[in-house]
Parts: C-alpha cells; sequence; structure tokens
C-alpha cells in the first residue's frame, strides 16, 4: 500500500557542508529503507550533492511532479507530488529535523499525504512541529 504525497520544502542553507554530510549519514545510517540511489544516479541525478539528495528525500524522480525554484528572500522552495508507502512521511520529516541545525530560521517543511498535514518549522536551529 501506499500514499499520495504533496510536499513543500522551503529552505534557505546556512550550512551547506554540514546539511549535505548529515544528509549523507542519514541515508547511510537509515535502517530498512530504499533511497533508490542507483535509479537516481542512471537519471542523471548527482547524489554527491545535497541538491541531488533533496530529490532523493523528496522522491523526485523524472516520472513524479518535481520543481524547485528561489524566492525572493533568500529561500529554495522544492514542490514533490509522488506515491510513495506511509513510511516515507517518517523518513521526511526525521530527515528534516536532522539537517535542521543547519538551516535558517523560517524555513520549513510541510507534507500533505492521503489526510492530515505535517508541518515543520525551523526556529533557533531545531525543528519544531507546528502541526
Amino acid at each position: 500500500m501506499s500514499a499520495c504525497y504533496s510536499v513543500t520544502l522551503t529552505a534557505a542553507i546556512k550550512d551547506e557542508q554540514g546539511a549535505l554530510a548529515t544528509t549523507q549519514k542519514f541515508i547511510r545510517d537509515a535502517k530498512n529503507t530504499d533511497f533508490g540511489l542507483v535509479d537516481y544516479l542512471a537519471q542523471g541525478v548527482d547524489i554527491s550533492s545535497l541538491e541531488g539528495l533533496i530529490r532523493v528525500l523528496l522522491a523526485g524522480r523524472k516520472e513524479n511532479s518535481f520543481t524547485a525554484t528561489d524566492s525572493d528572500d533568500g529561500f529554495r522552495i522544492y514542490d514533490s507530488g509522488f506515491n510513495a508507502s506511509y513510511g516515507w512521511e517518517s523518513v521526511m520529516i526525521e530527515w528534516f529535523e536532522a539537517i535542521a541545525p543547519h538551516l535558517a530560521d523560517g524555513s520549513r517543511l510541510l507534507i500533505y499525504p492521503d489526510s492530515d498535514f505535517d508541518l515543520l518549522v525551523v526556529e533557533q536551529g531545531k525543528a519544531i512541529t507546528k502541526h
């Protein structure tokens, strides 16, 4: 079974190397999680970069709806629509919590699964659950 997700990550990276290292460690240490790295490589995604790994975490495959745009206020906005296992919601939340110290305050992750939604916002280097 799977869920339909609509996800928006609005992020200003204040420490790209720290965010990259944390994301790489998160993926490396994840138990029972298939990130599909080989498939992303085959689609030309640079999985050695933070931008590429954000695509992986937000299921930014070619067959899914994925965009990344810059806002006027210094944030980069990633939007993704995809189907994934119900557990992918917790993967995205745990990853956002892990990289929060490397993000500017006001960065946020908004996840709409099949029903309800999750909203996390970075405040003083911590991901705070708002809903």
